[in-house]
């Protein structure tokens, strides 16, 4: 059996405000990867909440991304035995 950590990362970036609904589009294409929010749209800052697990997976599609659009990491903030923004009771 494979351990699982149980945290949720946030990682914020700052983006082209015009790539933050495909970086959104594509994420949605992976369920359960990441939840993005978008923290200031006129200055392109979003928030990458990314599930337990799944770092390795999001910074591949991030690496890929970078080719394509500008991202530029700002911070990363754990937070242990989280929900993502959109999970439920």
């Amino acid at each position: 059996m494979v351990h699982v950590p149980n945290r949720t990362v946030e990682k914020r970036y700052r983006v082209h405000r015009k790539a933050i609904s495909l970086i959104k589009f594509i994420l949605e294409g992976y369920d359960g990867l990441a939840v993005v929010t978008t923290r200031n749209a006129a200055r392109g800052e979003i928030s990458v909440f990314i599930a337990p697990g799944c770092e390795p997976m999001w910074e591949a599609i991030r690496k890929d991304l970078s080719k394509q659009v500008f991202i530029q990491h700002g911070e990363t903030r754990i937070s242990e035995n989280h929900r993502l923004p959109d999970e439920r009771l």
